[in-house]
């Protein structure tokens, strides 16, 4: 039976703050931007709000294997955070998981990145590109390496090792996807504050 991968889509909120800790506050303070730090701290309580329903209790966090942070206590809650323009995404699972969301735009160097990740011969649009981000990123943090784990032939690399990634497709205008080892679905959840 395949294993469900919970994924929230949620617009950034003030209200979600109030979801946040003295040490997420104290983190927050230390952005260069104040509008980076709102968003940081929106989309932590986002993180904040659907794990603490999850597992029926206020949540701790504390760092796992390669950094990536899990809920103290319950090692069987496996999550990810992304964030980009006013939307947040969260997916969670019983299995290792990742997600990545990012919103259209421009993109400098977009030839040159395009290159470095797909190789010397490609072209294409900064949508086509940030799909494939999203496909790398999501499969990056699920491994729980993130970018350290090398973004070249991700794709393929992971694959052959059991990681499979799926495109959210109900995010328009952003672009997103989702991974996690195994045989899985995406349960789409409504996160409310």
């Amino acid at each position: 039976m395949a294993e469900p991968v919970d994924v929230w889509i949620a617009q950034l909120q003030p209200a979600f703050v109030a979801a946040c800790t003295a040490e997420d506050r104290d983190r927050a303070a230390r952005f260069a931007s104040p509008a980076a730090a709102e968003h940081w701290l929106a989309s932590r309580g986002i993180l904040r709000t659907i794990l603490a329903a999850e597992v029926g209790a206020t949540i701790d966090f504390e760092e796992g294997l390669h950094g990536k942070p899990q809920v103290a206590g319950h090692p069987e809650v496996h999550f990810n955070l992304s964030h980009s323009g006013d939307v947040a995404a969260v997916a969670v699972a019983a299995v290792a998981v990742g997600i990545d969301i990012e919103a259209p735009r421009r993109l400098r160097n977009r030839t040159a990145l395009g290159r470095r990740l797909l190789g010397p011969d490609w072209s294409g649009s900064d949508d086509e590109l940030l799909k494939h981000w999203t496909r790398v990123e999501a499969l990056l943090k699920a491994e729980g390496t993130g970018i350290g784990g090398g973004t070249r032939d991700a794709l393929t690399r992971l694959g052959a090792d059991g990681w499979t990634v799926r495109d959210l497709m109900d995010v328009t205008p952003y672009l997103g996807a989702v991974a996690a080892r195994g045989d899985w679905v995406v349960r789409r959840r409504q996160c409310d504050v």
